[in-house]
């Protein structure tokens, strides 16, 4: 088929002039796209990169929106915490444990909807809630914990110090030189952002679901709506078919029936 076609359905109210152009317009007409309405599928193919953000991720950007309120410093805090504390024990430990980004998007969208619906929103008060719980904090959020989740690599140059060569760091010496190494990465990338961020050729398919997920959740519309309520029904499920198993019945494992029904009583037991 000619490329004439994906222009009708593209082009809403364009004046066909050829003969040609017409009879296709007539047929093609009852199935056209309304591109007016927020939840409308576009008929062009996705072929190349730089398509996905301008077909898939949505563009929709309100100005007027707060980013940096009490709810993004302190989710964003008490979440980076979390992850950086718990991923820097477990890098020391044969069993690895890390909080995915997944896990930080969700609780912080649970956790920044509940401070909406719990703290009050009137007179000064409008400064701990100056409104619903917006995209663009829960996407700070979202940036804070998943970075802090990363162990930095110098916390291992400092490990290994200790630990090979009998070198003690001061506290304030390793703290400054972790955040110093840090800085650099961010540093960079600030200044490569106009090479590595801001083009639409600039495509990491790891970050589609995750601004997908974000925009379902927080723009209206049937199709998010749909969106919304298979994520929600497909988290519940995975959540039991996961948790119980993996949590739950191995800490049965600790419990030992045998000694429980001896209670002290058999020597044989209470020694073994």
């Amino acid at each position: 088929m000619s490329d004439d076609v994906p222009q009708l359905t593209t082009r809403r109210g364009s004046d066909p002039s050829t003969p040609d152009e017409k009879h296709l317009a007539d047929v093609f007409s009852d199935k056209e796209v309304d591109t007016d309405s927020s939840d409308s599928v576009s008929d062009k193919v996705i072929e190349k990169a730089e398509d996905v953000a301008v077909q898939i991720i949505s563009t929709e950007d309100d100005p007027e929106l707060p980013v940096f309120t009490f709810r993004t410093i302190f989710l964003g805090v008490g979440l980076s915490a979390f992850g950086a504390v718990l991923g820097t024990i477990y890098t020391f430990k044969p069993q690895n444990a890390s909080v995915s980004q997944l896990f930080c998007l969700i609780i912080a969208y649970v956790f920044g909807t509940a401070m909406h619906a719990i703290l009050p929103s009137h007179g000064y008060w409008r400064y701990l809630n100056p409104g619903p719980f917006n995209i663009k904090e829960h996407t700070a959020i979202v940036i804070m914990a998943s970075t802090a989740s990363t162990v930095a690599v110098a916390m291992e140059v400092i490990a290994a110090l200790d630990l090979f060569y009998d070198i003690r760091l001061n506290a304030a010496v390793a703290i400054f030189q972790i955040f110093a190494s840090q800085m650099i990465g961010y540093g960079i990338a600030g200044l490569l952002r106009n090479l590595l961020v801001y083009p639409t050729y600039a495509f990491y398919p790891t970050y589609i679901s995750v601004v997908n997920l974000l925009q379902s959740l927080h723009f209206g519309g049937l199709l998010n709506h749909k969106k919304r309520r298979y994520f929600w029904i497909v988290f519940t499920a995975i959540f039991f078919w996961e948790w119980i198993p993996q949590y739950p019945f191995p800490l049965l494992t600790a419990i030992s029936v045998i000694c429980l029904i001896s209670n002290g009583r058999s020597s044989f037991i209470r020694n073994s």
